[in-house]
């Protein structure tokens, strides 16, 4: 390894390996180094028993864009987003009582089984929701505005607004802060089928359905990439780790250098010119004079940086973020493929999300059970069959459930973790117990301990109304940009939020590439 380059990517999560290959590609020398272990970060599998895997990330959070895969050509690396059909399927106290369908059509069908009231609106929301799509995505195609920004840096929101037409827009403004809750009941009666829609928008946060702007979180979700109900949830086929795995191939074809027998990062070097370098714990100092670093912004600026390089008033600002990480994961190695009751063997609702939580009440209750510092009775579950898609991650004969579990304090015990997982799972496939043969437990405190997440946050900042889009992760520097020269930050505590997408690096890429030129 050499002991210069132009550009360093820190942090070693997928939004550092989307930059350095969009930055290496562009000409320049980068270095990624990888922190706790390979860079990849969460993009990653763990390990539940020998020939069982699961993967780190919740499969409720948006997989990779559409977009940011196709201008790294991460296919030809192998990667490949599996759209299972279900998308989701809901589970109440009697068991599987609504699968929402992928194609929008089949999706009203379905809920007309449980309001015909609901199937006669369904049309006007999807079209509704593709519509609000539409704009957020053209957010997502650059950096926030500033909130003192220019005319003409708000003219590209400006005109993507207009697009919509007034009725719209007047609606996408009321809808934005909105709680959840209340933007699916101007819509919807059915509990089922709004639990089913709302559930995984809130993955990772303390948030309940009724807390203001969960509608606005909601609707971002549907911005990547395509326009049906859920679509977001697209996992890798092969977990998490495929995507690391992709990513870090796209990142050396393009000529960066993966580094990851260092440790990682010990401190970001500046001068009176801003970053000179990066100390990496093996003692090294690698020479450079531009840092994007997608670890958490709190970690970078007072942890790598340091608070003496910073003004009072911004350090204030940065520890003030709130992380507040509420989700574990939970793997389970099964001796046999689960089965709901009464369902066939090649039942369809196996390779989509299995939801326990059917009414909204449900969803609520699970996150106020945190406030408390405890587990609800009846968690929100999450549950995922990855080896029906990617038989290598279990053995032969044998499967894997991978499992988001809300809300689950800090440190709780792994034990009780594991105990309220199964209880919820028993729900949607009694006698689920006697086929697991081993488990792993990630609290969010392991979760911050092995992959570096503030408090197990997946979105590394909680997004509430403030800190959301231009305010993010503190008000003033949502374009990538820091007080520090040469210091820039992408990943989930930056906009977009958390998931493995790659849109935070690709826009920090590019604001690199601004400023260069």
């Amino acid at each position: 390894m050499r002991d210069s380059y132009d550009i360093c990517a820190i942090g070693g999560g997928p939004d550092a390996l989307v930059a350095a290959a969009g930055l290496a590609d562009a000409g320049h020398a980068v270095l990624v180094v990888g922190e706790q272990g390979h860079p990849g970060g969460v993009a990653a599998n763990v390990r539940i028993a020998p020939g069982f895997q699961f993967p780190v990330f919740p499969e409720t959070l948006p997989s990779l864009d559409p977009a940011v895969a196709l201008d790294l050509d991460l296919g030809r690396h192998g990667l490949e987003l599996v759209a299972a059909d279900p998308v989701l399927t809901v589970v109440g106290l009697e068991g599987a009582c609504f699968a929402l369908p992928r194609d929008p059509e089949r999706a009203r069908l379905a809920a007309a089984g449980l309001s015909a009231s609901d199937a006669a609106r369904f049309p006007e929301f999807t079209a509704e929701l593709g519509a609000f799509a539409g704009f957020l995505r053209k957010l997502l195609e650059q950096p926030p505005l500033q909130l003192d920004a220019e005319l003409p840096d708000a003219l590209p929101a400006a005109f993507a607004a207009f697009g919509l037409g007034a009725k719209r827009v007047n609606a996408l403004l009321r809808a934005l802060p909105m709680p959840l809750t209340d933007y699916l009941n101007d819509w919807f009666e059915s509990d089922p089928l709004k639990a089913a829609l709302a559930g995984s928008a809130l993955t990772g946060t303390r948030l309940g359905h009724r807390a203001p702007g969960t509608a606005g979180l909601f609707l971002h979700f549907h911005a990547f990439g395509h326009p049906e109900p859920l679509a977001w949830i697209r996992p890798a086929r092969g977990g998490s780790a495929a995507v690391g795995r992709a990513l870090r191939e796209a990142a050396r074809d393009s000529g960066a250098h993966l580094e990851s027998a260092s440790g990682g990062v010990r401190r970001i070097a500046t001068g009176r010119g801003g970053v000179t370098g990066v100390e990496l714990l093996d003692g090294r100092t690698i020479a450079c004079d531009l840092v994007v670093s997608d670890a958490a912004p709190g970690a970078t600026l007072l942890g790598w940086t340091g608070a003496g390089n910073l003004s009072p008033d911004f350090v204030h600002e940065v520890e003030n973020i709130r992380y507040r990480g509420t989700a574990a994961r939970v793997g389970l190695a099964l001796s046999a493929l689960p089965r709901f009751e009464g369902g066939p063997e090649d039942d369809p609702r196996l390779g989509g999300i299995v939801q326990i939580g059917a009414r909204m009440d449900d969803l609520e209750r699970a996150s106020d059970a945190w406030k408390y510092g405890r587990i609800a009775d009846e968690p929100l579950v999450f549950a995922s069959l990855p080896s029906v898609h990617d038989p290598v991650l279990a053995p032969a004969g044998g499967a894997v459930l991978a499992a988001t579990v809300q809300s689950v304090p800090r440190d709780a015990d792994e034990g009780a973790v594991l105990e309220a997982t199964l209880g919820a799972l028993e729900r949607a496939f009694p006698g689920i117990r006697n086929l697991v043969t081993a488990s792993r437990v990630l609290t969010p405190g392991a979760l911050e301990r092995g992959f570096g997440l503030i408090e197990g946050s997946f979105h590394q900042g909680e997004p509430t109304l403030d800190q959301f889009y231009s305010l993010r992760p503190v008000p003033g520097f949502a374009r990538h940009r820091t007080p520090v020269a040469g210091l820039y930050l992408a990943g989930p505590g930056t906009y977009p939020y958390g998931g493995l997408h790659g849109v935070s690096g690709r826009n920090a890429a590019r604001a690199v590439e601004e400023d260069l030129s």
